[in-house]
């Protein structure tokens, strides 16, 4: 049931305007050839002046060739600007690289097939507390595409700052970073495109929402992986979170889609109002299929939660929440559709009186070592689901539309095999609760077994 099949996708359309093409391979457009120290510039808009590049007027400009100590600087009033980067490597031990302080939107096309690269800063750098420097830093919106592949290596800052929207349409990106990888003022679209990133702070950062629509990912991060500012919405694409505080953050957060697999050190998914107070904290799931392994909770809200379909697998320790509804106020949580398969947790409440969809918790008698596989079967023993513990647990929760009320299903685990009828809550009482094996009402309060080695 479990995908476990995430694929760096090098996808993408190399975004060069219809009819535009000359003898060079270039296309039209200014070009500036790099050669160590040296700079030629082949036509209109750019002058060149001891390693730094300056573009006066916007219009499209071919980069190629390696430059050292250099720097692009775009000052071209409210013009748009096109960069194509046709095998194009430039390094500044001293500050950015491409530097936009007064420009119109910045368009970079990585050339089909081409490898590119910008270096910011050195090993030794240390980030400035609360600095907002990086190696691609614009005030205007810029937005990555093309069909090649760009590394963006930043020692002293953040790899790519905008102040205006940021936007991953194709291409193949690589970003290591001193402070955040991708940081934007305003919004963050990804429409496609392959993205590898580490970063010191958080992976990916907006200050306004986050829209996640296509792509493939693979992000490790020593802060937050994921941080939208107002609303975080994931449609497509596959993310795999490796290592991070919290996985996936926002005021409200929807998934309709993808795969995601995340390894959080806090929370794996959390609706936590983000930067503005204005926005109302949701989290909200109707498809894609997702796995978390969270140190902390598994699914956190401040306000509603709302899990309406797709496959969720979520591994908590005993210690933490696999739900977490820190909400200050009234708020709802209800599981109506979907596939949830929870191991850990600490025994909270979950939503049984008002979700449309069964829920079954139980709490086996020893527990149950990390590596085991848990299965579900129905009472004639054919296999309704398994998935893989991926920490040690005494505590199961499961949710499929597969479960009725009235119905015996076994749990097995490690070697424990538990015997257990679904009730409805309002149906519940001593009389007619569900009994296990040893007679305990299946939603009764049980001891947790001491954690597992």
């Amino acid at each position: 049931m479990r995908s476990h099949i995430l694929i760096l996708v090098l996808t993408g359309m190399l975004l060069l305007s219809a009819g535009c093409g000359s003898s060079d391979g270039f296309g039209t457009g200014t070009v500036i050839r790099m050669t160590g120290s040296d700079v030629e510039v082949e036509g209109a808009g750019a002058e060149a002046d001891r390693g730094v590049i300056t573009l006066r007027s916007g219009g499209r400009y071919i980069f190629t060739g390696t430059l050292d100590q250099g720097q692009i600087r775009i000052e071209t009033g409210d013009e748009p600007t096109e960069l194509v980067l046709q095998d194009a490597s430039i390094s500044n031990a001293s500050g950015a690289v491409l530097l936009a302080r007064e420009s119109g939107d910045v368009t970079i096309i990585l050339a089909d097939e081409s490898n590119n690269t910008i270096t910011s800063g050195n090993v030794n750098d240390v980030p400035k507390e609360g600095g907002r420097s990086a190696a691609v830093d614009a005030d205007a919106a810029l937005s990555l595409g093309g069909d090649g592949a760009l590394t963006v290596s930043s020692y002293g800052g953040s790899g790519i700052r905008t102040g205006g929207d940021l936007t991953l349409a194709s291409g193949a990106l690589t970003v290591h970073a001193a402070e955040h990888g991708l940081w934007s003022d305003a919004n963050m679209i990804f429409l496609g495109g392959a993205l590898f990133l580490t970063a010191e702070g958080d992976g990916l950062r907006s200050d306004g929402s986050m829209a996640i629509s296509g792509g493939s990912f693979i992000l490790t991060a020593v802060d937050d992986a994921i941080r939208a500012g107002t609303a975080l919405t994931v449609q497509d694409g596959v993310v795999r979170i490796d290592d991070c505080a919290k996985g996936l953050c926002g005021a409200a957060v929807t998934i309709d889609g993808g795969v995601l697999q995340v390894s959080a050190r806090d929370d794996g998914i959390s609706a936590d109002g983000g930067t503005d107070a204005g926005e109302t904290a949701q989290l909200r799931i109707s498809g894609g299929i997702i796995q978390l392994i969270s140190g902390g909770n598994g699914l956190c809200t401040a306000g509603d939660l709302c899990i309406e379909g797709g496959e969720l697998f979520i591994s908590v320790p005993n210690h933490a929440r696999v739900i977490d509804r820190n909400w200050s106020g009234e708020g709802i949580c209800v599981v109506n559709g979907g596939t949830l398969v929870a191991t850990g947790g600490a025994g909270e409440t979950f939503c049984e009186d008002r979700s449309d969809q069964m829920i079954l918790t139980h709490v086996f008698r020893a527990p149950v070592r990390a590596g085991s596989t848990l299965s579900l079967c129905d009472e004639q023993g054919n296999v309704l689901l398994t998935d893989a513990i991926a920490q040690p647990c005494s505590r199961v929760v499961v949710s499929a539309p597969l479960l009725q009320p009235g119905e015996t299903y076994q749990l097995s685990a490690d070697g424990q095999n538990d015997t257990v009828t679904l009730i409805r809550p309002e149906d519940e009482s001593p009389e007619n609760g569900a009994e296990e094996e040893d007679g305990t009402p299946e939603n009764a309060e049980q001891e947790m077994p001491e954690e597992a080695a």
